[in-house]
């Protein structure tokens, strides 16, 4: 079929795709603490260097970041607080990682990529550069991935080169020990 009408074959496969991540969003709820953005920020770096006329602050040397049960590890951050709160983190790292508890005992949060951008208005998380997220033992792996735990909303992306495609691992449910 692929040789003869290589536009219905790609066509079909598209919506194969489309239809599976529609189903993933279903099956892979992100259930983050709500009360986690009500919560204090605490931060810690090897140095700090805050910019107040800008409304920037930026961290180097194993940098972490927790609000609630959020936690952030990176080697470079940057704080942005235009006004009185924090606006946007973006973190840099070989990983960065981060972790949160779920409101689903035993389904915790955590991922890793090149680059986390934590937008605290929007509650979007976005992995980007070799990302990986996962939620209990179900995992995304794709070159960019969103985490909105407000929404309780995943969506991950391949980089668009051959080959690099989005990956995914949902785990059976129920008893794991029944035959």
């Amino acid at each position: 079929m692929s040789d003869k009408h290589p536009h219905i074959y790609n066509a079909l496969r598209s919506l194969r795709t489309a239809a599976l991540l529609l189903a993933t969003g279903a099956l892979f709820p992100a259930h983050a603490l709500e009360s986690d953005r009500n919560q204090p920020i605490y931060l810690e770096a090897d140095s700090v260097f805050i910019d107040s006329a800008k409304g920037i602050s930026t961290y180097e040397g194993a940098v972490r970041l927790s609000q609630g049960s959020l936690l952030i590890e990176a080697d470079w951050a940057e704080i942005k607080k235009p006004a009185e709160a924090i606006t946007q983190v973006h973190a840099k790292g070989k990983p960065v990682t981060f972790r949160q508890q779920s409101e689903i005992a035993g389904r915790n949060i955590r991922g890793n990529a090149l680059r986390i951008n934590y937008d605290l208005d929007s509650g979007n998380l976005t992995l980007t550069g070799s990302a990986q997220l996962w939620q209990g033992d179900d995992q995304f792996k794709g070159e960019h991935i969103v985490y909105d735990y407000r929404n309780k909303r995943v969506k991950a992306e391949g980089s668009g080169e051959a080959g690099d495609r989005v990956h995914v691992i949902i785990q059976p449910k129920g008893d794991k020990n029944a035959k």
